[in-house]
C-alpha cells in the first residue's frame, strides 16, 4: 500500500506541474483571465494548461500536430496555423477531452510558424521554428542502430498524469535497426541493457516490411512484447513512426501508439494484488480502462509522442531465437 500510494502522489504531481516538452502558459494579454468583453470581470473558467510545441521552441519536428491542454473541455476552441511571412497551413481541429488538436500539411524545414489557439476565454499562441529534419536520410540508417527511450517520451494517452506513472514501468531500452530501407523499410527490433548494449537474453523481432517515404516511416504491428521486472508485457496493435534525421544520426518525431493489457503491470504496482488494481488507480484520474476484446475491461490505449531516439556506436543487432537464450549459459 505504501508503494501505491507514492506512485500516486507522483503522478498527482506531474498532472499538477506537467509535461517535460510542454510549458503552462495563460491566455495571452489577459491578465485577468476574463471573457473578452465581459463587464462583469467574471473570472474565465477555462485556462490552458500546456502547448505543444512550447513557444519558442527551436527543433520542432516538420510532421508535427500542435496541441493545446486546456483545464476544461471547449467544443468551440480551434487552431489555425501560419507561417511566418506566409500563408495558413491548412489543417484541422479536433478535441479529445481537455486536449485541442490540430493536424494538417507537414512543415517546412528550417521555417517559423505561428500557431493559435481561439477559445472562450480569448487567445493563446505558440512561436515555433521547425529542425533540419525532413530531406531524404538515405542509405546510412541501414544496420545503425537507434535507441527508443520511451520515458523521454510525452504521454498524450490514457493522459499525461498517468504517462508519468505508466513510464516507471516502461522504462526501457527499444532497440531498432534497419535492416533494408527503399521503397519498404525492415525494422528488427531487440531489447537494450541498461548500458544501451542489444540484450542477447531476450529474443528479438522483425516487423513486417512497411511503406518508407525517406526519411518518414510508419510501422505497423500486431503485437510488440517487453520484459520488464521478469514480467511479459504486450502492446497490441502497435504503431510506431517517425523520420530520420538528414545525417542519419537519430530520429525526430518518434512516436508509440497501441493497447496494453494492465494485469501484468499489478505486480509492480502492488505485489499479489488484484487484477484490478491498475485499472482502480487510472480511474482515480478519471481514465476508464477499455474492453481487451473478450469482454474483460483491463486494457489502456497508450500513445507517447515525441520519444528521444539516438542512433548507438553499438554493432549491429543480431537475430536472437530462443533457442538461442535456452542454449546460452549467461541467460538466467
Amino acid at each position: 500500500m505504501g508503494r501505491y500510494l507514492a506512485i500516486l502522489a507522483a503522478a498527482t504531481l506531474m498532472a499538477c506541474s506537467g509535461s517535460d516538452d510542454e510549458t503552462t502558459d495563460k491566455v495571452a494579454g489577459d491578465d485577468d483571465d476574463t471573457l473578452p468583453g465581459d463587464d462583469d470581470d467574471d473570472t474565465c473558467g477555462t485556462n490552458v494548461l500546456t502547448q505543444f510545441p512550447v513557444d519558442g521552441e527551436t527543433g520542432a519536428y516538420f510532421k508535427s500536430d500542435v496541441r493545446f491542454q486546456l483545464s476544461a473541455p471547449d467544443t468551440t476552441a480551434t487552431i489555425t496555423v501560419t507561417e511566418t511571412g506566409g500563408g495558413e497551413i491548412s489543417g484541422s481541429t479536433s478535441a479529445v477531452g481537455n486536449l485541442v488538436v490540430w493536424e494538417g500539411d507537414d512543415f517546412a524545414p528550417n521555417s517559423e510558424y505561428t500557431a493559435t489557439l481561439t477559445y472562450a476565454c480569448g487567445e493563446a499562441t505558440s512561436s515555433f521554428t521547425t529542425s533540419a529534419t525532413g530531406p531524404a536520410a538515405g542509405p546510412g540508417i541501414v544496420n545503425t542502430t537507434y535507441n527508443l527511450d520511451i520515458a523521454s517520451g510525452s504521454w498524450i494517452l490514457p493522459s499525461p498524469e498517468i504517462g508519468g506513472l505508466l513510464s516507471g514501468f516502461l522504462d526501457v531500452a527499444l532497440l531498432f535497426m534497419p535492416l533494408s530501407a527503399d521503397t519498404e523499410i525492415v525494422m528488427l527490433g531487440a531489447l537494450g541493457t541498461e548500458t544501451g548494449e542489444q540484450d542477447v537474453c531476450t529474443v528479438t523481432f522483425e516487423f513486417p516490411p512497411a511503406a518508407f517515404e525517406d526519411p518518414f516511416f510508419q510501422i505497423a504491428s500486431p503485437l510488440l512484447t517487453l520484459t520488464v521486472a521478469d514480467l511479459s508485457i504486450d502492446i497490441e496493435d502497435l504503431d510506431l513512426q517517425g523520420s530520420f534525421t538528414p545525417d542519419a544520426s537519430g530520429i525526430e518525431g518518434a512516436s508509440l501508439k497501441g493497447v496494453i493489457d494492465t494485469r501484468p503491470l499489478v505486480d509492480l504496482l502492488v505485489k499479489g494484488g488484484e487484477d484490478t488494481a491498475v485499472c482502480e488507480l487510472v480511474a482515480t484520474f478519471g481514465v476508464s480502462c477499455t474492453d481487451c476484446g473478450g469482454g474483460e475491461e483491463f486494457c489502456l490505449e497508450v500513445w507517447v509522442d515525441n520519444i528521444t531516439a539516438e542512433a548507438t556506436s553499438n554493432p549491429p543487432l543480431v537475430v536472437v531465437t530462443e533457442e538461442d537464450v535456452a542454449a546460452n549459459g549467461t541467460c538466467l
